[in-house]
């Protein structure tokens, strides 16, 4: 006679316990919470670059069209707290309203530095040769107006 050997009768556990699940949620917060702090600071990173970047090839173009003597006009860049404006004209003051192209600015950039620059017809000349400063938390970047006319970012 064949004896039967004994088995347990013991259930293997499947799943997972609440300790573990605890865990493992635990790990992710503090992983969550390490590299959250890392994706603001690429985000605001962007968010500066890429304004200073579209500030710099705004007074590019205004200087452009001055240079070609569009329309036989001066052009120039006017910057507002939340926005910057193209303009075709001596000054802002003085400008063509209906020419005005205006380009937005994200409410968290700081921006100091010449309000208005102009840059004269067919020279593209600028009437100031000042530095803009934009800044973003703790970040900040520059785009320098030389005398030459050169726009440098």
């Amino acid at each position: 006679m064949k004896s039967r050997g004994t088995f347990s009768t013991a259930r293997l556990a499947t799943g997972f316990t609440l300790v573990e699940l605890m865990l493992v949620m635990a790990l992710v917060l503090i992983i969550g919470i390490f590299t959250s702090g890392v994706g603001v600071s690429y985000y605001q990173s962007q968010v500066l670059n890429e304004t200073a970047d579209n500030l710099a090839s705004t007074l590019r173009h205004a200087q452009g069209y001055a240079l070609s003597g569009k329309n036989n006009q001066a052009f120039g860049v006017y910057i507002h707290e939340d926005s910057y404006v193209m303009f075709e004209g001596q000054s802002y003051e003085s400008r063509i309203v209906a020419e005005d192209m205006v380009f937005p600015i994200s409410a968290s950039i700081t921006i100091s530095g010449p309000v208005e620059v102009v840059f004269s017809e067919l020279t593209g000349t600028p009437d100031t040769t000042e530095t803009i400063y934009l800044s973003l938390g703790n970040r900040e970047k520059q785009i320098d107006i030389l005398s030459s006319g050169y726009i440098d970012k």
